[in-house]
């Protein structure tokens, strides 16, 4: 399980980071691989040292290779499928380089190579059309979509309707978040939370232990997912002493 906080599970340009072999190297004989790998593909001009390998996911600071970042901030959109003008010519030319990557990749890569890289590298079009941010809230942002007025948030479970996205939202938290799958699959939810603005929406799904959610929250003026938040009971109210 990796919830390194604020990383995608796809990027904006396509990619599967937690398919990605470089991302899931930790040992320096899997850095130093994924560093010869890298070369013998044509990503790299040479073998770099296996720890300018490591890589920790894509992050807003990051350059990025297709020019993602930029563009969909020039946009104002969180990815390239809430763009107005997707798909675009330049997801047309990230499409035709990735293809002639992974030309190059089956010329020179074992079949266990091959697969890895196609899981993580070589599935962009479908990704794109689907990606949904995946990034885990700071304490901080997370109580920042509460209420002005001293955290309050108003019940609306009764009236509240979630839509397929939530629960598709949901199904890929299983693979980053202590969320309960049973939970998941039987699409069980505990609350939902609004706050006095009605800007942000709180839905309450079940964590793995007793007095834990996982909270998905939802920005109701972009109409889109911002996060999700463990919420530990627990922990915050000292439950289990």
């Amino acid at each position: 399980m990796d919830n390194r906080s604020g990383k995608k599970l796809i990027t904006l340009c396509g990619d599967d980071c937690f398919k990605c072999p470089r991302y899931n190297a930790k040992t320096d004989e899997e850095l130093s691989a994924c560093a010869e790998l890298w070369y013998r593909v044509g990503w790299r001009d040479c073998v770099l040292p296996g720890e300018e390998m490591r890589c920790v996911g894509c992050a807003p600071e990051k350059s990025c290779t297709y020019g993602m970042t930029e563009c969909t901030a020039k946009h104002g959109v969180p990815e390239c499928n809430k763009c107005a003008e997707f798909p675009c010519g330049k997801i047309e030319d990230l499409l035709e380089r990735s293809r002639q990557y992974e030309k190059k990749c089956k010329e020179v890569c074992t079949p266990e190579e091959l697969s890895a890289l196609s899981a993580a590298f070589f599935n962009k079009e479908n990704n794109l059309k689907k990606s949904t941010k995946i990034r885990e809230l700071s304490v901080e942002q997370y109580i920042s979509t509460m209420s002005n007025a001293v955290g309050k948030m108003h019940d609306v479970t009764q009236t509240a309707e979630l839509s397929k996205e939530i629960w598709d939202y949901a199904e890929k938290l299983l693979n980053v978040a202590p969320i309960s799958e049973d939970g998941v699959r039987q699409r069980q939810l505990e609350a939902v939370y609004e706050n006095d603005e009605q800007t942000f929406r709180h839905i309450l799904l079940f964590g793995e232990q007793e007095n834990c959610y996982v909270v998905i929250v939802v920005d109701l003026t972009d109409k889109s997912i911002f996060g999700f938040y463990p919420l530990d009971l627990n922990e915050a109210y000292g439950l289990n002493e």
